[in-house]
């Protein structure tokens, strides 16, 4: 029964009549029904690219090198910073720090610092709970403040 008049169509619906079915244009879901469409083309080739940019600065930028002196304030950072034969001063809390090369100097301040330097002709650590490990040489050591670790570590750990 196909009702002429809009109150016998609501009196219908009421009584569990059917409406009829809508047709619209079948929608694209998904990134992989971007691709049929020359916009969703456009997008999915800008965000490759956009995302390529990204990770490559974000690798580039988790590595610092001294030249003669550097020194990082950061709280929470993780980072590899190459010493090359200079002077470095980290000072901050809750850092891990991974230094390759040689440091004529490594000074770590502040509190739970996670460092591991590849060799170090002086070593100084002030704070509470810092933790410095190097691989080679005989650094002199200094530290000052309660549990503060430095230690010679295997290479690999």
């Amino acid at each position: 029964m196909k009702p002429k008049y809009p109150e016998q169509r609501i009196r219908h619906l009421e009584h569990g009549g059917h409406r009829p079915r809508r047709t619209e244009p079948q929608r694209h879901h998904g990134l992989r029904q971007l691709a049929y469409t020359s916009s969703g083309r456009l997008f999915l080739a800008l965000t490759t690219v956009g995302l390529a940019i990204a990770m490559s600065l974000w690798q580039h930028a988790d590595t610092t090198k001294v030249d003669g002196h550097l020194i990082m304030i950061n709280s929470g950072a993780r980072n590899t910073i190459d010493c090359n034969d200079g002077y470095l001063k980290l000072d901050g809390d809750k850092n891990t720090y991974a230094v390759t090369g040689h440091c004529r100097r490594l000074e770590v301040f502040g509190s739970e610092n996670r460092v591991v330097v590849e060799s170090a002709e002086a070593i100084s650590v002030f704070g509470d709970s810092n933790v410095v490990g190097y691989y080679s040489g005989s650094p002199t050591i200094m530290k000052t403040g309660p549990n503060n670790t430095v230690s010679q570590r295997p290479r690999g750990h």
